[in-house]
């Protein structure tokens, strides 16, 4: 299977990362526009970067966005919280991702759940497609992990 190679795939959790992954996800795609890319990304990441899903629209890029909808800027808010820091506000007003992302040309799909998640083929997504995802914003990431 294509993801089991440990080269085929980019993570970035070090130091200000946010607003890297869409752009990266491009660049990938246009390395090997055979090969289905899937980006999983925030939704304040994708407020800051993800106009560069015009590129991928305009190129027929293969590219998945699986974006984690918590309305905050969770990684940051996330490292405050863990620092004791609760005194800057790191929300994110409610913003449509899956209209934004077809204003700019590109298929779309909203999770509420489970359901909705497994109801997803796959296979079938042959062009840029947002996959516009709520999760809960008290879950912590697991940054330690990383």
């Amino acid at each position: 299977m294509f993801l089991q190679q440990y080269q085929n795939y980019n993570i970035s959790v070090g130091f200000a990362p946010m607003g890297w992954a869409i752009g990266a996800s491009a660049g990938s795609s246009f390395g090997n526009k055979n090969v289905p890319t899937v980006c999983f990304t925030g939704d304040g990441c994708f407020l800051m970067s993800g106009t560069e899903l015009s590129v991928m629209v305009e190129h027929n890029l293969p590219v998945t966005i699986v974006l984690l909808k918590d309305k905050f800027y969770g990684m940051i808010k996330q490292g405050h919280d863990l620092k004791g820091n609760d005194h800057a506000n790191f929300s994110i007003p409610e913003t449509n991702f899956c209209l934004l992302a077809e204003s700019l040309g590109a298929h779309s799909i909203k999770v509420t759940n489970i359901d909705d998640l497994e109801k997803i083929n796959f296979d079938e997504i042959k062009m840029p497609t947002v996959i516009e995802v709520l999760i809960d914003p008290s879950e912590m990431a697991p940054l330690g992990m990383c």
